[in-house]
């Protein structure tokens, strides 16, 4: 008697399209919903306590809602390596030197409490991708929901109307900014980093209908417009890497026309002071490290700064904020803008290495699903997406402090791009091994088992 082949104990199997978008079409409007107002602290006539209690309740319905479809739909799996359990103890385990040596216990609960929302959300993902759920879907709607936030920025920026109060609430210890420069955010710098997450995803547009095209590109001129009004630099910085990366990779002519059409309208409209310093600065023969540090917004100070005092202590580190940095002459408790050299300088060398060797590990599985053979152009281009996504993070790294680890709330976008690949690679994986399907959607059955027939009886 042949042995009936097994199926694939590692994973359940990934439910039909249609079954898919059935068990978890509340979890999707949800995460969508909180994906596209990642970037949004206050709303104009909402109490801006309502909003910040309103958000972390709409995380946890989004997320409690996933975790129970997906239990009810093949069970819960967790990833291993660096993105599992084991992997976010042991972050937090390098952590530690700097969450006991710091004064402030806020800012050690903060930390935790980032910690295990992003990772929260992205076992989430990654459950929704290995069970089969569209996640271009959920990010196409939370792109068109902040792209109708970012059109109201625009419009005032550029009409004058509306032109509403930021909340003193949320300014209270800054100079006072116009709704323009803040945009639905507290300061130009986190409403800038939140949009540029949000600028590669205009290519699963693309890819779902013919007329996405022309709606991608709106959607891109559109945030890169706020971006450039807002005056963030960085976070223009970080879109525009992202669209590299969709560039390098998939050439498409038309894309490549437009965007570097919105990228030239971006630069034009800069504001005039970058430019006034830009022209003064550059003919400069020669440009002194004050000239590019002044040109950097003193940034490459505190890099110097931050790499002596990470020297004294490279170990343990010198706990979370307790560095007083002195900068351009000024003493305060600046975090250096750079999120490896302030975890390095917080909490000693192992803590930034270990999340690097994460980070490492999600663009690996991105590699590896894009170079899949035979795979529909949808599917690349999804993953094509959530990579330029973890690359705008890691761009946006080397210019500020607390992304993507440390804000949770506008680096969301991040986290589930993490999730959504390590679910899709799971998801690969198994098909792999399983024998061949039946149906579209269906678990491989086990072929059927040939046994000998009886002989007949021999009539007389």
């Amino acid at each position: 008697m042949r042995k009936t082949p097994e199926l694939p104990p590692c994973v359940a199997w990934p439910l039909s399209p249609s079954d898919a978008r059935r068990a978890f079409a509340a979890p999707s409007w949800l995460l969508a919903a909180y994906i596209g107002t990642a970037p949004i602290y206050w709303l104009p006539g909402v109490p801006v306590e309502v909003v910040s209690t309103g958000k972390p309740l709409l995380f946890a319905a989004a997320t409690g809602s996933a975790f129970a479809q997906a239990a009810r739909h093949g069970g819960i799996e967790l990833p291993r390596g660096t993105w599992g359990p084991l992997g976010f103890l042991a972050l937090l385990a390098l952590a530690a030197s700097g969450i006991v040596q710091t004064s402030d216990a806020g800012r050690a609960f903060e930390l935790v409490q980032h910690v295990t929302a992003g990772a929260a959300f992205a076992w989430c993902f990654a459950n929704l991708a290995r069970l089969g759920v569209d996640v271009g879907r959920i990010l196409a709607r939370a792109l068109i929901a902040l792209v109708g936030f970012g059109a109201v920025v625009l419009t005032g920026a550029t009409l004058g109307f509306p032109d509403w109060r930021v909340p003193d609430e949320l300014l209270a210890t800054s100079r006072k900014l116009s709704f323009q420069e803040t945009g639905f955010a507290d300061k130009s710098t986190i409403w800038s980093n939140g949009l540029a997450y949000f600028v590669p995803m205009g290519l699963v547009l693309i890819s779902r209908s013919r007329g996405g095209a022309a709606l991608a590109m709106t959607a891109t001129a559109i945030l890169i417009g706020c971006q450039v009004a807002s005056g963030g630099r960085g976070g223009l910085l970080a879109a525009l890497c992202g669209l590299a990366l969709i560039f390098l990779v998939r050439p498409a002519k038309g894309f490549v026309v437009w965007s570097i059409g919105l990228v030239a309208l971006a630069l034009a409209f800069l504001p005039s002071s970058f430019w006034s310093l830009l022209l003064r600065d550059l003919p400069k023969a020669h440009w002194s490290f004050w000239d590019l540090n002044r040109f950097a917004a003193f940034r490459l100070e505190g890099f110097l700064l931050a790499l002596e005092r990470i020297a004294d202590r490279p170990l343990r580190g010198h706990g979370i904020d307790e560095v007083v940095l002195a900068v351009s002459g000024a003493f305060y408790r600046y975090r250096v803008h750079n999120l490896w050299l302030r975890l390095a300088l917080e909490h000693g060398v192992l803590a930034p290495l270990f999340f690097l060797a994460m980070a490492g590990a999600i663009l690996r599985q991105a590699a590896k699903l894009h170079r899949r053979p035979r795979q529909p152009r949808a599917a690349k281009d999804e993953t094509l997406v959530m990579a330029s996504l973890i690359v705008v993070g890691l761009a946006l790294s080397m210019i500020e402090p607390g992304t993507p680890l440390g804000h949770f709330q506008i680096n969301a976008p991040w986290w589930a791009a993490a999730g959504a690949l390590l679910g899709a690679r799971t998801r690969q994986a198994a098909r792999d091994r399983a024998p061949p399907a039946t149906a579209a959607g269906e678990p491989p059955t086990a072929a059927p088992v040939s046994t000998p027939s009886p002989p007949s009886a021999v009539q007389s």
